[in-house]
């Protein structure tokens, strides 16, 4: 007689601290360690909202700017309230779950512009437009100089990093220097808003870490981007090992403690919430990078999972650290 294979369904309770994705550059040997990365990214099919929160901490005292590429000029603000917090109890609230098959049971432009630069916080934002890499190392190295920090003759990895994307066209970019020391520091959540009418979250960036980690998504769109079972099999939006949960359809009243202007933003639009999460090495060739319409106009409900199946079961588990 066939085995019948259980699908197990993992309900998300506690998911890891803040973290989020974006490079590094310090000109020190001080070495600088991310875990992680998580944000929350609300899209309406024209414009994303990336909201990005980070844990970090350094050997010893030191300054590092990281640094962010998006495809049109972002607007930068301070994340409100909590919304890392209010993103988690909403995966409770409508019972998100990963779902696992397992055998038994214009005029010539300047090099670098400065688009926008303000102190935010713990934060010192300069928004710039790179359009020649040539002429970035210098720019970096005047950077540092005004924050009183040490130079390097070159930044290979980094330049690399950055012509990867210029070449592709995505030359708008922002620098966050925060200040670091030996203590995990979480350093309060951004806000990027930005015109793309594909999902857009960078990951080659994370190739300036190195080593491996976590990768947590919070997605609200007007689609579910993939489906739970598939996406245990094949990854999700085309990158191996990122698992999406179960979702659900959410009022946009439920969103404005993620973000107050939520209802504005999707302007009626019938909002899906999923979680995506991926852990692996921090070597990544392509972005994340995927046209939202492709998804699914429906939620994936963890009950139909279970219906009617009385060799399924249903088992709580925290979030993967």
């Amino acid at each position: 007689m066939k085995k019948i294979l259980p699908i197990l369904l993992f309900l998300l309770i506690i998911p890891a601290a803040a973290r989020a994705d974006m490079g590094q550059i310090h000109a020190s040997d001080v070495q600088v360690a991310e875990d992680g990365q998580k944000a929350i990214i609300l899209h309406n099919l024209k414009e994303e909202i990336l909201i990005l929160g980070t844990d970090l901490r350094a050997e010893k005292q030191t300054g590092i700017v990281r640094f962010i590429p998006f495809p049109s000029e972002p607007a930068v603000a301070l994340a409100e309230g909590d919304p890392f917090k209010a993103a988690t109890e909403l995966i409770a609230k409508y019972h998100l779950a990963f779902i696992y098959q397992t055998k038994g049971s214009g005029a010539e432009a300047k090099d670098v512009e400065v688009l926008f630069n303000q102190k935010m916080g713990a934060h010192d934002v300069t928004v710039v437009k790179i359009n020649q890499v040539g002429t970035f190392r210098e720019w970096v190295n005047n950077f540092f100089k005004t924050k009183g920090l040490p130079a390097k003759d070159a930044y290979p990895e980094i330049e690399s990093v950055a012509e990867n994307y210029v070449k592709r066209g995505i030359t708008y970019f922002v620098f966050d220097f925060v200040e670091l020391t030996s203590d995990v520091r979480f350093v309060e959540p951004m806000a990027y808003r930005f015109k793309s009418k594909d999902l857009y979250y960078p990951l080659v960036t994370s190739n300036t870490f190195g080593g491996e980690g976590s990768i947590e998504i919070f997605l609200f769109s007007p689609r579910t981007a993939c489906h739970p079972l598939e996406s245990y099999y094949n990854g999700c939006m085309g990158l191996p090992d990122l698992h999406a949960s179960t979702s659900a359809q959410v009022p946009v009243d439920d969103l404005k403690s993620v973000h107050p202007r939520a209802a504005d933003f999707f302007k009626g639009q019938t909002v899906y919430y999923q979680y995506l999460r991926f852990f692996g090495k921090y070597q990544f060739e392509n972005d994340l990078i995927f046209d939202l319409t492709q998804g699914h106009d429906r939620a994936f409900s963890a009950k139909e999972f279970v219906k009617d199946k009385p060799s399924l079961r249903m088992e709580l588990t925290p979030s993967k650290q």
